[in-house]
């Protein structure tokens, strides 16, 4: 759903606002495509530069944020941790965001962190694929 506050400040017509909405369902299905996929991201990229014209803003690869989202959720999403202690298995969610934290087992943690940036575990490690 676009930004009505915006919108207006912007000058949108009904017609463009319609076309954001559509754009921004268009990109949900495309970040909720995992394993990563290079045709995914560049599409996705291509959108953003699109919506960036449609609400009247210039054109900059730096502002586009549903790549990164896409990205990170492909790093993150389905993967499984074991709780040391009780051997309680966790699925980080397909809908993970950047700076969630997950508590499982008997003082499992899984702190996702920040996009090429940090993350951090405590009392778990990862199951890796058997």
């Amino acid at each position: 759903m676009h930004n009505k506050t915006l919108a207006d400040r912007q000058g949108l017509t009904q017609q463009e606002r319609n076309e954001i909405d559509d754009i921004h369902e268009q990109l949900e299905k495309l970040i909720s495509r995992t394993p990563f996929s290079q045709e995914a991201y560049d599409k996705i990229e291509s959108i953003e530069s699109t919506l960036q014209s449609l609400w009247g803003f210039p054109k900059d690869p730096d502002k586009h944020t549903w790549k990164k989202v896409y990205e990170f959720r492909c790093q993150w999403a389905s993967r499984v941790f074991e709780c040391k202690k009780t051997g309680e298995r966790f699925i980080i969610p397909k809908d993970v965001k950047e700076r969630d934290c997950f508590f499982f087992g008997d003082g499992a943690m899984i702190d996702v962190g920040r996009l090429g940036s940090y993350s951090r575990f405590a009392g778990c490690f990862e199951v890796e694929d058997e």
